[in-house]
């Protein structure tokens, strides 16, 4: 195995209402939208998968590692850097809990694929999609140093980690945008 999985769930579903962990998975699939997110990440290869969330998070899935957010950081990438800290493996496959259209598909082929040390993002609608990502370990010295600045923004990390050769960018038709889509409110469910 060289692939980990991370699923992000530090989120605080404000817009949902609800956490977005619990919701029932897609497509009439029995379980959570977390179990739907774990299976994603394990039918691509990814072993061991791991949580990341908030300190004052209690672990949705005692199963599974439970990674704390990076400490004074804010906003996904405190999980980023969280779950790339404790990768076992030279990749880390990174999905958001609540982009459960994104398939296990992508993440095999771009591992597959990918030259050592360099991962890949998409290119989405409204800029590079972190959330749904393949990371190499040798990302993290870089992300780190940025959120030592305060730089949270995850695509100005996106962009150093391209100009340094860590990411590549997929094609842009790679996946209709469809499958990029996160569940943010209650309208987002009605339209699955």
């Amino acid at each position: 195995m060289s692939l980990a999985g991370l699923v992000l769930v530090g989120g605080r579903s404000r817009r949902m209402g609800v956490d977005k962990a619990t919701l029932p998975a897609p497509d009439g699939v029995s379980g959570t939208l977390l179990d739907h997110q774990v299976a994603t990440l394990r039918a691509a290869g990814a072993e061991p998968v791991m949580l990341a969330g908030r300190a004052d998070q209690a672990n949705p899935r005692p199963d599974l590692r439970w990674l704390t957010d990076a400490p004074a950081v804010e906003g996904p990438l405190a999980g980023l850097l969280a779950g790339l800290a404790a990768c076992p493996h030279p990749w880390l496959a990174v999905l958001a809990v609540d982009m459960p259209r994104f398939p296990a598909e992508q993440f095999a082929r771009w591992h597959q694929t990918a030259s050592p040390g360099r991962g890949w993002v998409i290119a989405g609608p409204d800029g590079y999609e972190p959330l749904a990502a393949l990371y190499p370990r040798e990302a993290l010295p870089c992300l780190q140093t940025l959120a030592a600045r305060g730089v949270w923004r995850l695509q100005d990390h996106l962009a150093e980690l391209m100009r340094s050769g860590v990411l590549q960018v997929a094609e842009k038709n790679a996946l209709q945008s469809a499958r990029l889509a996160n569940w943010n409110t209650p309208d987002d469910l009605r339209q699955k």
